[in-house]
């Protein structure tokens, strides 16, 4: 459900009768258009409209753009900054709000314009969002860890985005940062930004014997390794550095939604290696995180999924932790994820490259990163780094000497997805000065498109 510029949402299924019922709740009155498309195809395949656009006008209550504009800053105004609700461990688990666009001009906006507002019966904050300036202006060192997919990728290119200007960023979709399924960082000033490759999917049960793991005819994993054994080591090594280097805020991806998932051996070991001393935010993941299946369910289905969440969350009873309901934050976006608004559900990224100018200065290049929904994430995981943005704004006036502008950007990417890789301790390549485009280029096809049995081809899960 869209009113262009102004709102986006997502009617969910409630009743699987002979009518198909769909819920979806208005925010404000005036012109909405609903649009149905088929999904039922082969993966690639555009999702076109089942019939055009049908509208409907929502005519009760007060004028959007007036009351209804002063209504929607109220709910900005008058809920706590959600970084500081310190008692609700679930405060994430039941995400819950609207979408509002550019035409009502939202002063906690993205740079697209578009703003999150967190329902006040759920959430009940709201999300802070920090300009390029004051991420450049930050006093202290910072640092912020995502640990997960190349769904989760999206999240760091969106802060690196956010992070480098113009010349330091242009090369970012070339460079070996675009697409690397090892580690990468970036740090400019005093934040530094950090992704380490984590394909949750693979990891064994330790209970189990160990195997060997083939994809067509190449090795995944040798005789002896262990995925969960080398990600097991990659968690340790963000602790054994110096405490001062210590994260402000980890997002780690669960394998909750894979096959070989298993909580008690995929999440409790992770939680429970937090060193007791570390003061930061651990934000818990899983793969309803996708703009490919996200909010296709049914409602029955996504209230199983919140109560399986909230459970886990509650059993592992650490203040610090954070589990984000996957579902309800990709629901809404769903339709202007990488593919575009002609293949809904077609794409398991929200992320892809563009080139976005600044409006108010044509000549700048604003973006080269464009996804409202890892951005969105990625300012949540600013706002519980920074913490209030009035303290930390009053901390940047207290520090009017600004930091370092220094880019420097450090990788140790292998060339291919496949074999993968969790490599602790891995050599990191570091370059100081803008992010530079490769200049070698590995054929990684054959690997991800050789012949399976049955004669198909293998998926690309890149």
């Amino acid at each position: 459900v869209t009113s262009h510029n102004r709102y986006t949402g997502t009617a969910m299924l409630i009743s699987e009768t002979d009518t198909l019922v769909y819920l979806w709740k208005p925010i404000f009155p005036g012109q909405y258009e609903v649009l149905v498309h088929e999904i039922n195809k082969s993966y690639g395949d555009a999702t076109p409209l089942i019939q055009p656009p049908y509208p409907i006008f929502i005519n009760e209550g007060p004028q959007a753009g007036g009351a209804g504009l002063s209504m929607l800053e109220d709910r900005i105004q008058n809920m706590p900054p959600c970084q500081t609700v310190q008692d609700r461990t679930n405060i994430y688990s039941h995400w819950d709000g609207d979408w509002i666009g550019p035409d009502f001009q939202l002063t906690e906006s993205l740079r697209t314009g578009w703003s999150f507002l967190p329902s006040s019966e759920t959430m009940n904050c709201k999300l802070e969002t920090f300009d390029n300036q004051a991420i450049r202006s930050i006093p202290e060192k910072t640092s912020i860890y995502i640990v997960g997919r190349s769904v989760e990728r999206g999240i760091f290119l969106s802060l690196v985005d956010m992070m480098l200007d113009k010349m330091e960023k242009k090369m970012l979709k070339k460079s070996i940062i675009g697409k690397c399924w090892g580690r990468a960082s970036v740090t400019k000033g005093n934040l530094q930004v950090m992704y380490q490759d984590f394909r949750v999917n693979a990891f064994e049960d330790p209970t189990e014997p160990q195997f060997i793991e083939c994809h067509n005819d190449k090795l995944v994993k040798e005789r002896g390794s262990s995925f969960i054994q080398n990600a097991t080591l990659v968690w340790e090594e963000i602790f054994q550095q110096e405490e001062v280097n210590w994260p402000s805020v980890i997002f780690l991806v669960t394998g909750l939604g894979a096959a070989k998932f298993k909580f008690e051996h995929h999440v409790q070991p992770f939680v429970s290696m937090l060193p007791p001393n570390w003061h930061g935010t651990l934000f818990l993941g899983d793969f309803e995180f996708s703009a490919r299946g996200g909010g296709l369910g049914s409602m029955s289905q996504y209230e199983i999924y919140l109560k399986q969440i909230n459970t886990m969350v509650n059993a592992l009873n650490d203040p610090r932790v954070r589990w984000i309901d996957g579902t309800g934050i990709s629901k809404e976006m769903r339709m202007y994820a990488q593919k575009g608004e002609e293949y809904v559900a077609r794409s398991q990224h929200f992320h892809h490259p563009c080139l976005r100018k600044d409006p108010d200065n044509p000549k700048l290049t604003a973006m080269v990163v464009c996804s409202n929904v890892t951005e969105m994430v990625g300012q949540l995981l600013l706002g519980h780094a920074l913490g209030p943005k009035a303290e930390f704004m009053e901390r940047v006036k207290q520090n009017p000497t600004p930091p370092d502008s220094a880019v420097t950007w450090c990788t140790a990417c292998p060339k291919c997805m496949i074999p993968f890789h969790i490599t602790p301790y891995p050599k990191m390549t570091c370059v100081d000065g803008p992010i530079v485009a490769k200049t070698e280029f590995d054929d990684c096809s054959v690997v991800r498109s050789e012949t399976v049995n049955g004669g198909g081809k293998a998926k690309d899960p890149s």
